[in-house]
């Protein structure tokens, strides 16, 4: 070092410090700029635009235009399903043969030929439900079996998940900005499990329509959760007000009821009108909100209105039991049911003394029925609406229970902690009694929706054991079915793990070899002979309860290999690795579960509660049943779906708790 290099260090050292912190501090403002820069302009692409919070509608038509471009995208060469355009039903039955496509196809003929599907062919309806079969009957009184059965085909499914994805775009342009909006909405139009899969084959297989209806329950969950604060307090039509309409309404629906019954004689006609009617007197009332309690008049005409569904529904039941009349019962049933259904929510006050409004009543209408139309399409649906309606059940019974133990009276620090408890927006009555309730309508929903099939099954497909499916007896009773007795066309069941008992119970296996070989017809599951579906069932879950462990582990070392399968075709056995995609698929689910989680206590929890009893339901039959590909399709899908709604929930969930702590300081 020189004599200038120190004179240079000892003139720095000899500066004074002021100086030194004004170099430093004005280093530090423009980094301290450049970075509120760069963030500022991150916030501007990620604030939402209310100019870009389109109509369902529209966002609907603009979908639908962009998926025709791009099935249509070669012309009239353009492949539906991986047919030409124009193949009509011989043809496509032709090529799919007998697997579960071509048993849809074949299904809907019987259906759109003969009315239903005839006895000697229950067969199929024990196998699979009759929404796909119902379905393609449609398409045929619309192109005819010689026509263009498979464009009408996938028209019909294309503009279903259209339906779905508007629904979902909708509520991410309410809390994300455009940008992001359409980037989420790129990445998922070319995931291989939408573009190889749903957009492919989709209009052929169960699947992708269940997942486009799970899709549509979970986005109206979503849209029904919303919570919007409308202020310290609204102009609202008077108590007597409403009560004048409700009075003057409620005797024009019993005289119009007794009319056309004295008139036609029809009792399904008066089920139509007291349905119509019971909507009308449920409309009829607040024009925005009602604040505050509500005074004595009116719990006495809440507890009339309860009283009036309590009798509709016990004469249901006793036009049901004691004159064996499905019809009547079922519509008086929609008749109770459409009042209850049509409650349109109220409003209460969060900790802050804003006017919050609730809307999940009427979407939670909208999931219930979805539900209940994807239980007609997958079985899993169907498991997935029964649990829940257990779940709704022991809800609904905790918060009666809750109810009537809690003093009438509460101190302000008893209130204060049950608000904490149970979030900001209402405590107790705000959020769990919301909750509970927009769960129970989506049981209620799924039970009315699925009610006729049920009643038909009981009297006249299954009469002895009431079963959505039968299909799940063949599943359970190839547990117990060596290696060896399977097919070569079979094998892939083998590999699926379809056969896990025996190889964890190997001496009770043979048993149950012996007996089957010694019978004409060994290994038939609707054969009663030498064991029956029930006792097969019975020992898969003596099996399953004894070493759960062994079952998950086995189970658990090959999900890897059918989840990142990357070939999408392949909708049986894996072929491949990709990493990529169906990666990202795994921590979109993972996240969901996650947020499920968060928001079971800090948003209204039926809409945490319905994906995480989809999310069981997709995964649960899976434990005793063997895998296929084509199965972890529908998981890979709604997950990303429901990472993004959850997400809106939570970030929607802490906007609030702001605004609350907020109101709360200012207070």
């Amino acid at each position: 070092m020189g004599n200038n290099d120190v004179s240079e260090t000892s003139a720095s050292r000899s500066r004074p410090e002021s100086s030194r912190l004004s170099v430093r501090t004005g280093l530090g403002a423009s980094r301290s700029s450049l970075l509120t820069r760069v963030s500022r302009f991150g916030q501007s692409l990620l604030k939402p635009r209310e100019e870009w919070r389109l109509p369902w509608a529209k966002i609907f038509l603009v979908l639908l235009v962009v998926h025709l471009v791009y099935l249509f995208r070669n012309g009239s060469e353009s492949l539906l399903a991986g047919f030409a355009w124009d193949t009509d039903f011989d043809a496509a039955v032709g090529v799919l043969g007998g697997n579960d496509a071509g048993r849809y196809l074949s299904g809907g003929l019987s259906i759109y030929e003969q009315g239903w599907i005839p006895r000697e062919d229950f067969w199929t309806i024990n196998n699979w439900p009759p929404g796909m079969f119902i379905f393609w009957s449609l398409v045929m009184r619309v192109a005819e079996p010689e026509g263009s059965l498979i464009l009408w085909g996938t028209l019909f499914h294309t503009a279903l998940w259209c339906v779905g994805l508007a629904m979902w775009l909708k509520i991410l342009f309410r809390c994300f900005s455009p940008w992001v909006v359409m980037v989420l909405f790129s990445l998922f139009f070319v995931s291989p499990a939408y573009s190889s899969y749903v957009l492919v084959a989709g209009p052929l297989w169960s699947e992708s329509y269940a997942a486009a209806l799970a899709v549509i329950m979970l986005a109206a969950a979503a849209e029904g959760a919303t919570r919007t604060a409308l202020g310290p307090a609204l102009e609202t039509r008077s108590q007597w007000e409403i009560r004048l309409d409700r009075a003057v309404v409620l005797p024009l629906v019993v005289i119009g009821s007794l009319a056309v019954y004295a008139s036609s004689n029809s009792f399904w006609m008066t089920g139509m009108v007291a349905v119509a009617g019971s909507v009308a007197v449920r409309l009829v009332g607040p024009g925005k909100v009602v604040v505050g309690r509500a005074g004595r008049g009116e719990q006495v005409m809440r507890t009339l209105e309860g009283g009036l569904t309590a009798s509709i529904l016990l004469v249901a039941v006793y036009a049901y039991t004691v004159n064996e009349n499905f019809w009547v019962a079922g519509s008086l049933t929609l008749a109770a049911v459409a009042r209850v259904l049509t409650y349109r929510g109220g409003s209460t006050r969060d900790s802050t003394g804003m006017i919050v409004s609730h809307r999940g009543a009427s979407h939670a209408l909208v999931a219930g029925c979805a539900l209940g139309v994807g239980a007609y399409v997958r079985g899993n649906l169907e498991f997935m609406g029964t649990a829940l309606t257990y779940l709704a059940g022991l809800f609904a019974t905790c918060l009666i229970i809750g109810r009537w133990v809690s003093p009438g009276r509460k101190s302000k620090k008893q209130k204060r902690q049950r608000d904490q408890l149970f979030g900001v927006h209402g405590g107790f009555s705000g959020v769990a009694k919301s909750s509970v309730l927009s769960l129970c309508l989506v049981a209620v929903a799924f039970q009315a929706v699925t009610l006729p099939y049920r009643d038909y099954r009981a009297s006249e497909v299954t009469p002895e054991r009431a079963a959505w499916v039968t299909v799940t007896d063949n599943m359970v009773a190839s547990n117990w079915r060596p290696d060896d007795t399977w097919s070569a066309g079979e094998q892939w069941k083998v590999d699926g793990r379809g056969n896990i008992a025996c190889h964890l119970e190997v001496e009770r296996c043979e048993e149950f070899r012996a007996a089957e070989i010694a019978d004409p017809s060994p290994w038939a599951w609707w054969d009663e002979e030498p064991y029956s579906a029930s006792e097969y069932r019975h020992y898969v879950i003596q099996s399953l309860l004894r070493m759960p462990h062994k079952w998950l582990y086995r189970k658990a070392v090959i999900l890897p290999e059918y989840w990142f399968s990357a070939d999408y075709g392949s909708i049986t056995g894996p072929a491949g690795t990709e990493l990529l995609w169906n990666g990202l698929s795994a921590v979109a689910l993972a996240i969901s579960v996650l947020l499920s989680v968060y928001l079971l206590n800090k948003r209204e929890f039926w809409v945490s509660s319905l994906f995480l009893m989809l999310t069981f339901s997709l995964f649960a039959p899976l434990l005793i049943a063997h895998f296929e590909t084509r199965f972890f399709f529908s998981a890979k899908l709604v997950s990303i779906v429901a990472c993004t709604l959850l997400a809106v929930l939570a970030i929607e969930d802490r906007k609030a708790m702001g605004h609350g702590s907020v109101a709360s300081g200012a207070t």
